[in-house]
C-alpha cells in the first residue's frame, strides 16, 4: 500500500483517523461503496498536479473545495495525469460521477467519450477538458454560493472567439467591440462589451473582481441595466451601464438559464463574471489571453502568462488545452489507456447488443477474466490483478489492482494499480506485451513464448467488426502450443478432428492456416477415438486439415481412401460410408464430410449423399460439387433433430445450432451475455470440467461450463464471413 501522508486526507476534506488500520478500512469502504475516489492519494502524485496547475510556491490547495480538475488531456507531467486517473477509478464500471463542464450545464463524460453513442451539445470546443470534481464539499447551504466578494481574486477560465459552437459563432470578440445583440445577428454597435469568463474554481487562473455588482439571473440584470426595457435580451451596453454606475465587473448567476441543463440534474450554481473596467472597456478581445492582470499559485500569489495557443484561458507554463478544432470536435475528458479502453469496450458492448437483438444469447456466470495467448503461444490468463500460466496455473505477475478495464475486441486488459500508474496487457499480431505507463517512463515488453506470428484482420466495413475479432480471438487461444487446436485448452486435453477441421475453415479465412502446419503434417492416426469408437466422419475431416498443410502424398490420405472404402456402401444416389458419429448412425453428414475433404485435395470421388434419414444432415454446411441445393429455410426440423432450437441442445451446444443457421438461412444460435467469453459449451460429457474449475472458476465447473469454445467461435464467425 502507498505511503500514509498526513495532508492527504485534508486535501480531500476528509478527517484522518489517527489509527493506520482504520485508515486502511475506510480506503477499502470507500472504494467499495464507489462514493468518493481513494483518499489515499499518493504525495508525488497531488503534489505534481498541484505544481502544474498552480505553479510553485505557496500552500498546498485544499481540493475539496476545488469544483473541477482538469483533465488528464490538458496536463503534461505522468504523475499529474495520474491523479486525475486516481479520482476516477471506476469509469469501466460506473459513468456516475463523471461530468464535464460546458457553458450549456454539465454532460455525462460519455458524450465525449463515446459521442458516437451520445451526441454531445457544446458551446466551445475544449469544454470536456474541465471535470466535476467528485470530491468537491459546495457550500450547498446557501444560494449563490459561487459568487465572488468585491475586490478578490477568484479562479476563471474562458475561450476564444474562435471556439464558440452552432448558435454562439455569432458572438465573436468581446471588449471594445462591435457585439450583435442578444439573438440579433443583423446590426453590430461598437461598445465597451468587457471580457467575459465563467467562475470555475480549480483552474489556477485568477483575476480580480474590483467592485462588483451581482445578479440572481439575466432578467435581474436586465432589469438594473435596462431600466426602461428591462425585457431586452440585449447585453450589449450592460458594461457602459455598469461602468457608468461606478463598478469595475458584474456577475450573472445563470443556472436556471433556459439554456443551462445540468444532466446531472446536480446544482452547479454557475456564474458568469464580465470585467467591465480597465483595457476591457478600450481594447478588443478576440482571443483566449484577456487585456489584463491574471495570477496564478494556490493563494494568486504568483503571475500568470497566457498563450494563445490554446482555446482555453491557461497559464503559459501550468495546464494548457489543445488549439481549437477546425471540425469543432469534444475532445475526451480522460486520455489514458484506460480511458481509451473504457471507450472501445462501449463500442463493442453496443455492438454486442445489436448482435443479440439479431440473433439470441444464453446467460453465463458473470466472471471477469481474460485469455491471452493466440495461436501457437503461450496460454496466458488474467484474472484478479493476477497473470498466470493457463496451463500450470504459474502466476506471471501479480498487481494489486485499483481498477480493471477488459476491452475484449482490442485483446487488452488496462489497469490502474496501487501506486497509481497504468499497466495495459495487450496481444497484437506480434506478440502479447505488458505495458507500463508509469510515471516516469513507458515500457512496452513482450512475454517469453508469445513472440509468434498472427493474422488479426480489423474487419473494418464488415457486420460487428467487434464480434468478429473476439470470436476469431476466442478460436486462437484454443490452439495449443504445437499447433493442435482443442476445444477448449482447459477441458480437452486432446485435438477432435471435427472441431479441428472447423477452426481449419476460420483459419483458412484469415491467413492462419500456417499456425497448425506442423501438428497437421505430424498427424499418423486416421480416428482421434474421443468418444471411444472410430467415427466416420474423421475421414473427411483429417483429409481437409491435410490440404491446408500438405497433399495427397500425406500418409494418411492413401489409408482415409482405404477406410472409406471398407465403409461404402451403396444406394441409388451413389455411394456412401455409414458408421457411428456421437453414438448415432449419420451417413450424409459423414459421406458430406468426405466428400468435402477430397474436394479440398484434389481427389476426384464417386460419393454421393445417400437420401436416408440422418439427424446431422443439416449441421453441414459447406458447399459441396455435384450435390442439389441445400435444404432452404421454410423445411421443418424434426423434433428429435439439432436444428430444433426449442430442444435443450440449443443452449448446451451452440455451434450445432449455429450450423443449423448456416444451412437454412436461420437466427436462432446463441451467443452468451458476457463481454467475454461469447462462445461456450455445457454438460459435455467428456469435459474435464474439475480441470475448467481449477484454472478458470468454480461456477463454471458447478454449472457444466466450458468457455471459450472452439467450434461455436468458429461456427459464429463462419456464419457472419459468409454474409461479408
Amino acid at each position: 500500500m502507498a505511503a500514509l501522508h498526513s495532508w492527504d486526507a485534508h486535501v480531500l476534506g476528509i478527517p484522518r483517523p489517527a489509527n493506520t488500520l482504520v485508515w486502511a478500512w475506510l480506503f477499502i469502504k470507500v472504494n467499495r461503496c464507489n462514493s468518493l475516489p481513494s483518499p489515499l492519494v499518493p504525495e508525488a502524485m497531488i503534489q505534481a498536479y498541484a505544481r502544474e496547475v498552480y505553479g510553485t510556491g505557496g500552500a498546498m490547495p485544499d481540493f475539496s473545495t476545488k469544483q473541477f480538475l482538469y483533465s488528464d488531456q490538458a496536463l503534461n507531467h505522468s504523475y499529474a495525469k495520474a491523479y486525475v486517473r486516481w479520482m476516477f477509478p471506476n469509469l469501466s464500471h460506473d459513468l456516475s460521477t463523471c461530468f464535464v463542464f460546458t457553458a450549456l450545464g454539465d454532460q455525462s463524460c460519455r458524450r465525449t467519450m463515446w459521442p458516437e453513442l451520445y451526441p454531445p451539445h457544446y458551446w466551445a470546443d475544449n469544454e470536456g477538458l474541465l471535470l466535476y470534481n467528485p470530491s468537491f464539499r459546495g457550500n450547498w447551504s446557501r444560494n449563490n454560493w459561487n459568487f465572488a466578494e468585491d475586490n478578490t481574486w477568484v479562479e476563471v477560465t474562458r475561450w476564444a472567439a474562435g471556439c464558440k459552437q452552432g448558435g454562439w459563432k455569432h458572438q465573436q470578440c468581446e471588449g471594445l467591440s462591435a457585439v450583435f445583440t442578444f439573438g440579433n445577428t443583423s446590426q453590430a454597435n461598437v461598445h465597451p462589451y468587457g471580457c467575459w469568463f465563467f467562475i470555475a474554481g480549480g483552474t489556477g487562473i485568477f483575476v480580480n473582481t474590483g467592485r462588483s455588482k451581482r445578479f440572481s439571473n439575466r432578467n435581474d440584470a436586465a432589469r438594473f441595466f435596462n431600466a426602461e426595457s428591462y425585457r431586452s435580451r440585449d447585453d450589449s451596453m450592460w458594461c457602459s451601464a455598469a461602468l457608468a454606475q461606478g463598478y469595475d465587473s458584474f456577475q450573472l448567476g445563470v443556472e436556471r438559464a433556459p439554456y443551462v441543463r445540468h444532466e446531472s440534474r446536480k446544482r452547479r450554481d454557475q456564474v458568469e463574471l464580465i470585467i467591465c473596467s480597465g483595457a476591457c472597456a478600450t481594447q478588443e478581445l478576440c482571443g483566449v489571453c484577456p487585456p489584463l492582470e491574471l495570477r496564478s499559485g494556490s493563494s494568486a500569489d504568483l503571475p500568470c502568462e497566457c498563450s494563445e495557443a490554446g482555446g482555453m484561458l491557461n497559464c503559459k507554463s501550468h495546464a494548457t488545452a489543445p488549439p481549437c478544432d477546425a471540425a469543432h470536435k469534444p475532445v475526451m475528458p480522460l486520455t489514458s489507456a484506460s480511458a481509451l479502453a473504457i471507450r472501445h469496450l462501449a463500442l463493442y458492448q453496443q455492438e454486442l447488443k445489436l448482435f443479440r437483438r439479431e440473433f439470441s444469447s444464453r446467460s453465463l456466470p458473470p466472471i471477469e477474466w481474460f485469455m491471452f495467448g493466440m495461436g501457437r503461444r503461450q496460454k496466458l490468463v488474467y484474472r484478479s490483478g493476477e497473470l498466470v500460466d493457463a496451463i500450470n496455473g504459474t502466476i506471471i505477475h501479480r498487481w494489486t489492482v485499483i481498477s480493471a478495464v477488459i476491452n475484449p475486441p482490442h485483446f487488452e486488459v488496462v489497469l490502474i494499480v496501487e501506486d497509481g500508474y497504468e499497466v495495459r496487457v495487450y496481444e497484437n499480431e506480434m506478440a502479447v506485451w505488458i505495458h507500463i505507463l508509469d510515471h516516469e517512463r513507458s515500457t512496452a515488453k513482450a512475454i517469453a513464448g508469445t513472440m509468434v506470428p498472427v493474422v488479426l484482420p480489423s474487419f473494418k466495413g464488415m457486420s460487428y467488426p467487434g464480434v468478429r475479432r473476439v470470436l476469431l480471438q476466442e478460436t486462437l487461444v484454443n490452439i495449443m502450443p504445437n499447433g493442435a487446436p482443442v476445444p477448449n485448452l482447459f477441458a480437452y486435453a486432446t485435438p477432435w478432428y471435427r472441431d479441428g477441421a472447423m477452426v481449419a475453415l476460420v483459419l483458412n479465412a484469415t491467413g492462419n492456416s500456417d499456425i497448425i502446419r506442423d501438428w497437421v503434417v505430424s498427424l499418423r492416426e486416421l480416428y482421434d477415438r474421443n468418444n471411444g469408437v472410430s467415427e466416420p466422419d474423421n475421414l473427411g475431416q483429417v483429409l481437409y486439415l491435410i490440404s491446408l498443410a500438405s497433399n495427397s502424398s500425406h500418409p494418411l490420405v492413401s489409408r482415409a481412401l482405404a477406410e472409406a472404402a471398407r465403409l461404402r456402401r451403396t444406394t441409388f444416389t451413389g455411394p456412401y460410408i455409414t458408421g457411428k458419429t456421437d453414438g448415432a448412425v449419420h451417413p450424409v453428414y459423414q459421406t458430406a464430410w468426405l466428400k468435402f475433404g477430397s474436394t479440398a485435395l484434389g481427389i476426384i470421388d464417386d460419393w454421393g449423399l445417400p437420401a436416408i434419414s440422418d439427424g446431422y444432415k443439416d449441421i453441414f454446411w459447406m458447399p459441396l460439387s455435384n450435390q442439389p441445393e441445400k435444404p432452404t429455410s421454410n423445411q421443418s426440423a424434426g423434433p428429435t433433430s439439432p436444428c430444433n432450437h426449442t430442444q435443450s441442445w440449443h443452449a448446451a451446444f451452440p455451434y450445432l445450432t449455429w450450423a443449423c443457421d448456416h444451412t437454412h438461412h436461420t437466427k436462432h444460435g446463441p451467443i452468451s451475455d458476457q463481454d467475454w467469453p461469447l462462445t461456450f459449451e455445457a454438460f459435455g460429457s467428456r469435459a474435464n470440467h474439475v480441470n475448467v474449475g481449477r484454472r478458470v472458476d468454480q461456477r463454471y465447473a458447478s454449472s457444466k461450463i466450458v468457455a471459450p469454445h472452439s467450434w461455436h467461435a468458429a461456427e459464429v464467425f463462419l456464419y457472419l464471413h459468409a454474409l461479408r
